[in-house]
């Protein structure tokens, strides 16, 4: 359905990022899913430079390639688990500031 819809995400990619976006924001992981979106050779490399910076930052003891790439999956898998809990699970429409809003 989203490779479908040009209009709203040109490459898989653009989904990844932005679910990615939304588990970082939230700092929410889903470990071990193992769910491989898209391959990295498939993704800007100036993209992929910012997934590794953002994930380092907060997970200073990777020190793999493909840990770092997993970290990554996770954080886009809370993403996606947050946008179905809110679309599918509680019935409301898509609200970006509902989903990104904290208690912090």
């Amino acid at each position: 359905m989203a490779k479908d819809n040009k209009a709203t995400f040109s490459q898989l990619s653009d989904i990844l990022l932005m679910a990615f976006t939304f588990g970082y924001r939230l700092n929410k992981t889903c470990p071990g899913s193992g769910v491989a979106f898209v391959n990295v050779s498939s993704i800007d490399s100036d993209i992929v430079e910012e997934y590794a910076r953002l994930v380092l930052y907060r997970h200073p003891e990777i020190s793999s390639e493909n840990a770092l790439w997993q970290k990554v999956q996770e954080y886009a898998d809370a993403g996606i688990e947050e946008i179905y809990t809110m679309m599918v699970l509680q019935n409301k429409p898509f609200n970006i500031d509902s989903l990104l809003s904290t208690d912090e």
